[in-house]
């Protein structure tokens, strides 16, 4: 593809208002994906420059907001207290990528008040049609049907009316051990 007229699409994606904002529907509209959106970021903002202020201004203001792409190493340093993780450095891309920091922090209380303080665990899973999403493992060492509960108690309590953040790109379920 490209590199101009992928950077393009990025801008473009970047600013397009949702189509379904009443749903759990995705857009169908987008032509490059998360990993090439990633890889076209670390180019856009690192090795071209902006043609004109009004693309710096929206470069800045879509890249460095309270959902910034980079995650700040005090970020990255409080996933890392709370998390564990399988393939670090996937894990932390995809949450830089998909911007996922937020959600992730705002979860831990409910994830408390269900299961108590268990152990999390973060992963990167592809399903067979290539969507990819991050996983936050609950690690549960008591019985499933607790931890069904607890799951369903969280899912209803605060996880569905945020879901749409997240925009299918995180999901919650628990592990037993």
């Amino acid at each position: 593809m490209n590199l101009a007229l992928a950077r393009q699409e990025l801008i473009t994606e970047r600013i397009r208002p949702p189509l379904f904002e009443n749903s759990f529907a995705q857009p169908v509209v987008s032509h490059v994906d998360w990993n090439l959106q990633c890889n076209l970021q670390d180019s856009v903002f690192s090795m071209l420059q902006p043609q004109s202020e009004a693309l710096d201004n929206l470069i800045s203001y879509s890249a460095f907001d309270d959902r910034s792409v980079a995650l700040s190493s005090e970020r990255r340093k409080s996933l890392e207290l709370v998390y564990s993780f399988k393939d670090k450095s996937s894990v932390l891309r995809f949450i830089e990528c998909n911007r996922l920091y937020t959600v992730l922090d705002e979860s831990l209380n409910p994830i408390r008040q269900a299961f108590g303080a268990v152990p999390l665990r973060l992963e990167v899973l592809r399903d067979g049609e290539g969507s990819t999403a991050l996983i936050c493992f609950i690690v549960w060492s008591g019985e499933m049907q607790q931890a069904r509960t607890a799951l369903r108690q969280f899912d209803r309590q605060w996880w569905f009316s945020r879901a749409k953040q997240a925009k299918s790109k995180l999901t919650f379920d628990f592990e037993l051990v």
